[in-house]
This record gives structure tokens, C-alpha cells and sequence, in this order.
């Protein structure tokens, strides 16, 4: 009982009087956790000793791998998200072809100043292009917020809602993009290229779902796993404590 004691003083005098890397990896890409991990049949005390861990911020080496991923590519996220968001604020803003300078009350063609044409010569696109230009502007704001209020990506859950974001974010403008070309291409060779942007915007898509379902599948994956891992270490404990209780003193 001493040994636990003093184990758990020595590493909680470690973590708060020591400036310590606790996610820094050894030659072989561990961290402490994984280390831990290895070889926790062999320590008494490994609960105690991964809850401290965990509360100073240690992490596996595949998840600090992604949390240092984020940290590297914080700024220029930042930085891609706030030039979509400009760009989508200015497509809303100007959408193809402009706005009408007049006013008109000409059945054939009414109108008012400042009307979008695009809005008066493709009804239903320009329902599409808005929609698609917002999604843009929100996502990239969402993706802006996440970054600055510093929420805990090492999660894996907060990863995965700041991957599908930016893919919304990408998705919305590329829809955006689409419909901008088909609009103002002139109607003679509008047809050839309607179709082959509908098929890349089709192939787009299909890339983004796969992507989007193999995180999800990937995320879910691990999280199974670590419950598992983690119920089969528990009832290993719970063995080896049955078996001292019933070991003659």
C-alpha cells in the first residue's frame, strides 16, 4: 500500500510541479497511455495512475497524432475557413449577372432596382445558388467559432463534427461554383457543360459520403473498441481481486 502511495505522490508532483511533455513519444511512437496500456497487468495501481494522466491532458499516440495535426494546421484552417466565408458572403452578395438598375412594371418583364436578374432569368437555380452560398457562410462562421472557443479536439467526437463541417463547408461552395458556370455560359454551349459539371458535382458528392462514412464508421469503430478494452480490463481486476480474496493470509 505504501508503494501505491508513494507512486501516485511522486507522479502528482511530476505533473504539477514539472513543466512535462505527457504526450511526448519514445522511438517507438508511444505515449505514456500506451505504454500503460501494455503493460498494466503488471501494475497495481494503473487506474489511479491513467486517471492522473488523463486529467493533465494525456492522450494515446493515435489521438495526440491528430490533436497535434489541429495545433500545426489551427491557423491555416482559420485562415482557409475566413476566405470561404469572404467568398461566400460575396457571391451572396453578387450573385451572376448582376442586379437590375431599373425599375420595370411591363408584365412581360417586372422588376424592381436592385432585383437580382439572376433571380428574374433562372428562378429555381437562383433558389439553388442561394442556398448553397449560406450554407457556405455558416459553415465557415461554424468552422471559425469551433476553432477560437478552444473546445477539446483531442475528442474524437469534436474531431469528427470539425471534418464534416469543412467538408460541408468545401461541398456548399463547390455547388456554388457550379451554378455560377452553367449560369453564365451562353445557351448555345450550355448543355455540354451543364453535363459535365452535373457529373462532377455528382462524383463530388459520392467522394464526400464515402469519406463522410468511413470517418463515421471509423470514429464509431473506436469507440467500440475503447468501451471493450476498457470492460475487458475491468473485469480482469475484478478476477484478480477474487483471486487474492480467496488466497489464504
Amino acid at each position: 500500500m505504501k508503494g501505491k502511495v508513494d507512486v501516485l505522490k511522486s507522479l502528482n508532483y511530476l505533473l504539477t510541479n514539472a513543466t512535462l511533455d505527457v504526450n511526448i513519444k519514445n522511438a517507438s511512437e508511444y505515449t505514456a497511455l500506451d505504454i500503460l496500456a501494455q503493460i498494466r497487468k503488471d501494475v497495481k495501481n494503473s487506474n489511479d495512475i491513467e486517471k492522473k494522466l488523463k486529467e493533465a491532458g494525456a492522450m494515446r499516440g493515435k489521438d495526440a497524432g491528430q490533436s497535434e495535426w489541429l495545433t500545426k494546421k489551427k491557423e491555416t484552417i482559420m485562415l482557409v475557413a475566413t476566405l470561404i466565408a469572404t467568398i461566400a458572403f460575396q457571391a451572396g452578395m453578387n450573385p451572376p449577372g448582376g442586379f437590375w438598375q431599373d425599375t420595370s412594371d411591363k408584365p412581360s418583364n417586372k422588376h424592381r432596382a436592385g432585383d437580382a436578374i439572376m433571380d428574374y432569368n433562372y428562378p429555381h437555380l437562383y433558389l439553388y445558388f442561394i442556398r448553397a452560398s449560406t450554407i457556405g457562410f455558416v459553415a465557415s462562421l461554424s468552422t471559425i467559432l469551433l476553432l477560437i472557443t478552444g473546445l477539446p479536439f483531442k475528442k474524437r467526437i469534436f474531431m469528427w463534427i470539425l471534418v464534416a463541417i469543412i467538408w460541408l463547408t468545401i461541398t456548399s461552395m463547390a455547388v456554388t461554383f457550379a451554378i455560377s458556370i452553367v449560369v453564365i455560359t451562353p445557351r448555345v454551349d450550355r448543355e455540354p457543360i451543364s453535363h459535365t459539371i452535373g457529373v462532377a458535382v455528382i462524383v463530388w458528392c459520392s467522394l464526400m459520403g464515402i469519406l463522410f462514412l468511413v470517418h463515421t464508421a471509423r470514429l464509431l469503430k473506436e469507440a467500440i473498441d475503447e468501451k471493450w478494452s476498457r470492460h475487458l480490463v475491468t473485469k480482469r481486476i475484478k478476477k484478480i481481486n477474487s483471486l487474492k480474496s480467496h488466497q489464504p493470509i
